[in-house]
């Protein structure tokens, strides 16, 4: 029988707290050995999440299963296949329409057994549950630095990220000022784009962005969608302004 293994990690992290691809590696080669398979190929798939099929060994691993170049798929752990129930159930779907058994190592399971095939299927709801709940971790704990003032993710142009916090870079903060002034002389998004050679889109994302003006916003919901402009959030920036809005008297 020919057995094919499947490694992956999806950060750094996750390589430093024991689940790392060489550690994966070891333990499935050695578990296709005791059981006197021939090993056909690793798939390896480094940094890459688990939350969509998007990753490029995988890939190539269902290309050649569906050729039927292997008998056996082992992985460490089902997660590691996948944290996406819809996508682990397409794919043992797709297993068992091509005669290819799954087997995962460190949970001990395999689907030559009904008993083996309903506990993946359990254990894959509870890998998208953690899944989920890791998400909803993410999102408090980004609400909160929101409230903090504290940007998470990309820096704007004009800005970089020191150790002592978020600091203007003069020579970009200058390019933006004369962006935000075209602007105040009343000329269009297309106007300023000419005058500066930049893309309207580029030229509508600055003079549109808060964050200089002192300000976060939150433009996306829990399920990441786009908020609507004039549904923005704004939040108090522990960052100094680019551009310093003076209040109506």
């Amino acid at each position: 029988m020919k057995a094919a293994i499947y490694t992956r990690v999806s950060t750094p992290d996750q390589a430093v707290n024991g689940e790392s691809l060489d550690l994966q590696k070891e333990r499935l080669i050695e578990y296709v050995k005791n059981h006197g398979w021939e090993l056909y190929k690793a798939y390896e798939d480094g940094g890459f999440s688990g939350k969509n099929v998007n990753r490029p060994a995988f890939q190539k691993m269902m290309k050649d299963a569906e050729a039927k170049k292997f008998d056996v798929l082992v992985v460490y752990k089902i997660d590691r296949l996948s944290r996406s129930v819809l996508d682990f159930h397409t794919t043992m779907k797709f297993f068992e329409k091509q005669g290819i058994s799954f087997v995962s190592v460190t949970q001990q399971f395999d689907t030559t057994n009904s008993m083996g095939r309903l506990m993946l299927n359990i254990l894959a709801d509870f890998a998208n549950f953690e899944r989920e709940i890791n998400v909803d971790r993410s999102i408090d704990s980004y609400l909160q630095r929101l409230h903090k003032g504290i940007p998470s993710g990309a820096i704007p142009f004009g800005y970089r990220r020191e150790e002592d916090g978020i600091k203007i870079i003069e020579s970009e903060a200058t390019f933006v000022r004369e962006l935000f002034s075209l602007a105040l002389q009343g000329l269009s998004t297309n106007g300023i784009a000419k005058k500066t050679g930049l893309t309207p889109y580029h030229v509508r994302s600055i003079i549109t962005n808060p964050f200089y003006t002192g300000y976060i916003a939150r433009r996306r919901d829990k399920f990441d969608k786009r908020i609507k402009e004039d549904a923005w959030e704004w939040y108090q920036g522990q960052h100094k302004p680019i551009i310093l809005v003076c209040p109506q008297s």
